[in-house]
């Protein structure tokens, strides 16, 4: 009897710990109302104040949220065969860096990310290729942007990357779609990450 009742304690005082643990995960600030209409379509603007962003998704896609990833967001076309055309909004804080003369120095260097993150692709397992590379204003922050071929085992995939900073934190917006879709999704995938503003 006892052994049923300390089991039973336990139980419950897991789940509650499981219920609370997901609370936690959960995007409470995330507003998904507004909506607005563009030449390639309907779009929900997404705007995150916790991750102070926002960001224009097309109307039809499913999106998410996972652990290292602050928003995912696919075109739920197809079978499950299909390759689905999907962006991300990643965070990624600054954190301290040492300049040349080994003082610390936490301010954001989108410059050097942006070249260092080339380099740092380029050298995986993926023959990832750049085939275009720029920056400029969009919203009135500055911005770089990068489009890189991946050739895979069974797939050519383009992947279209934007950055932008704050003082704090670098966004990276990717989307990335089969070679042969480019000519039709690289515009719109364009469209969604010149649509991202930092709060």
């Amino acid at each position: 009897m006892k052994y049923n009742l300390t089991l039973s304690a336990i139980v419950f005082l897991l789940s509650i710990l499981v219920i609370s643990c997901n609370k936690g995960n959960k995007e409470t600030s995330f507003s998904t109302n507004e909506i607005v209409k563009t030449d390639f379509g309907e779009y929900r603007v997404f705007n995150n104040e916790k991750h102070g962003y926002k960001i224009n998704i097309p109307l039809k896609w499913a999106y998410t949220f996972k652990k290292n990833t602050i928003l995912i967001a696919q075109n739920p076309k197809g079978n499950k065969t299909d390759f689905r055309e999907t962006m991300d909004v990643v965070k990624v804080d600054g954190g301290f860096t040492f300049d040349g003369n080994n003082e610390v120095n936490n301010k954001v260097d989108l410059n050097k990310f942006f070249e260092d993150h080339l380099y740092d692709l380029s050298i995986t397992d993926f023959q990832t290729e750049v085939e275009g590379r720029g920056e400029k204003i969009i919203n009135g922050v500055d911005a770089k942007w990068a489009v890189l071929k991946d050739k895979r085992e069974r797939h050519d995939i383009r992947v279209i990357k934007y950055f932008y900073s704050d003082d704090e934190n670098i966004y990276i917006v990717t989307g990335s779609m089969m070679e042969n879709d480019f000519a039709v999704q690289g515009p719109i995938f364009n469209e969604i990450a010149e649509s991202f503003v930092i709060l």
